[in-house]
C-alpha cells in the first residue's frame, strides 16, 4: 500500500494550510508532503519520520503542533517555484514525476506461511487459534536460547530504486513472557542475477529491538523500523532477492520464551519507471 501524501501552502505557523497544522494522528511513518510556498517562491518536499525526536528547525525539521512525542517532517529537497513548474511541465516519465515529488515509498508484506525454516537451526512452523473470535494466526516460533532462522525469496517490484530497504516485524511472545521483556529481530538480504552462484553471501544484517507489552501473548506486537538494510550483491531489475530472518538471541534480548513471528513488512523506495519486458 502506498503512503499518504499531504499538501500545504506554508511550512510552519500553525494556521490553516500550514504543514505543522496537520494532525500527527493522521500521519504515518514514510508519508510525504509538498509545501507550495508562493510567498517565498519555494517548493519544499518532506518525508515523515515517526521515530525522530530531533529539535524543530524550519524548514529542515518540522514538528506537528499537535504532537508532544516523536515524529517529525524531514525536508528531503527544495527548489524555487519557477524551477519546479518548469521541471514539472517537462516530465514525461513516472520516474521523472516521482523525482519532482521527492522519494515515495511502498511496502510488501511477507507472512510467516510464505517463509521456509532453515534445515540448520530452523524456526518451528505452527498455527494458533485465538479462540474467542476464531482468529487463526500462522507463525514461526523462534527460541529464546538458540538462534534460529527462516528465509524467503522474491523479485522486488520493478519500481524499486535498488537501494537500501527497511523492515518491521509483526510478532507475539509465547505464553509465559513478562511485560517489559525484550526481543531482537534480525534481517539480511542479497540479490541474485542470472548466472550468479545461488550460495552467495548476503548483505550486512540489521537488528531491531521490541518490548513485550502489558497484554503479553494476547497482543500483536509491531516493531519500529530497522536501520537501512543494504542488499548484498549488485541489485538489478528482475533479480531474485533472498532474505534471511532470525531472532538475535543475546545482546538486549532477554525473553526466555519463544517469539512467534507472524510476518514482515519490507519498505522500499519507488523511483524507477516500469517498462514492459523486451
Amino acid at each position: 500500500m502506498a503512503n499518504n501524501f499531504f499538501a500545504a501552502v506554508i511550512v510552519s505557523g500553525g494556521g490553516a494550510g500550514a504543514l505543522d497544522d496537520i494532525n500527527h494522528n493522521s500521519i504515518a511513518d514514510g508519508d510525504g508532503a509538498i509545501v507550495i510556498d508562493a510567498v517565498n517562491n519555494y517548493a519544499y518536499f518532506y518525508t515523515y519520520d515517526s521515530s525522530s525526536s530531533d529539535a524543530e528547525s524550519s524548514p529542515d525539521i518540522i514538528n506537528p503542533d499537535s504532537n508532544s512525542g516523536d515524529g517529525r517532517w524531514i525536508l528531503t529537497t527544495s527548489q524555487s517555484l519557477n524551477s519546479f513548474w518548469r521541471d514539472l511541465t517537462a516530465v514525461t516519465t513516472l520516474s521523472g514525476f516521482l523525482s519532482q515529488l521527492g522519494v515515495q515509498y511502498d511496502y510488501l508484506f511477507i507472512p510467516a506461511g510464505a517463509m521456509d525454516s532453515l534445515t540448520t537451526n530452523g524456526a518451528a512452523a505452527s498455527v494458533n487459534e485465538y479462540a474467542t473470535n476464531d482468529i487463526m494466526m500462522r507463525y514461526l516460533a523462534f527460541d529464546g536460547a538458540t538462534e534460529q532462522f527462516a528465509a524467503f525469496s522474491l523479485p522486488m517490484p520493478a519500481t524499486w530504486d535498488r537501494s537500501t530497504i527497511r523492515a518491521k516485524f509483526y510478532w507475539a511472545p509465547a505464553s509465559g513472557a513478562s511485560s517489559g521483556d525484550t526481543v531482537e529481530w534480525e534481517l539480511a538480504a542479497g540479490a541474485l542475477s542470472n548466472d550468479d552462484a545461488i550460495d552467495a553471501a548476503l548483505g550486512t544484517s540489521q537488528v531491531i529491538s521490541d518490548t513485550v507489552t502489558a497484554g503479553e501473548d494476547g497482543d500483536l506486537h509491531i516493531t519500529a523500523r530497522t536501520p537501512a538494510i543494504t542488499v548484498g550483491g549488485t541489485p538489478a531489475l528482475g533479480d531474485l532477492i533472498h532474505f534471511k530472518v532470525s531472532r538475535n538471541v543475546g545482546g538486549t534480548d532477554d525473553m526466555t520464551e519463544d517469539a512467534w513471528l507472524f510476518g514482515i513488512v519490507i519498505e522500499f523506495a519507488n523511483t524507477n519507471t516500469v517498462t514492459a519486458w523486451s
